[in-house]
């Protein structure tokens, strides 16, 4: 990846938990070049549980399953590059 120029990453989901046995994990000399280029990454689902688990979170079942449509908004000052030219808020569908 250090060739290419990233301008963003999208850590996306998968049928793990980052606290299984073999479970996938973005590699130190990643996150490395993350922090040193300052790119801005997007956990989802598993990819969320990533960087919660890597930079010190826990990470615990949800009380509830998360399934069907649902809007989402963005914050209050929220001004990532990852949602530029997106709308405030966004029709999804939610698959836990």
């Amino acid at each position: 990846l250090a060739p290419h120029n990233i301008t963003a990453i999208i850590l996306s989901g998968g049928p793990n938990s980052v606290y299984e046995e073999g479970a996938p994990h973005v590699s130190p000399e990643i996150w490395k070049m993350i922090k040193e280029r300052s790119i801005p990454v997007l956990g989802i689902c598993y990819g969320m549980q990533e960087l919660a688990h890597v930079f010190g979170g826990k990470v615990a079942p949800g009380q509830e399953r998360e399934y069907g449509k649902a809007m989402v908004k963005r914050i209050e000052g929220c001004d990532s590059k990852l949602f530029e030219g997106l709308p405030e808020e966004n029709q999804m569908w939610m698959s836990h």
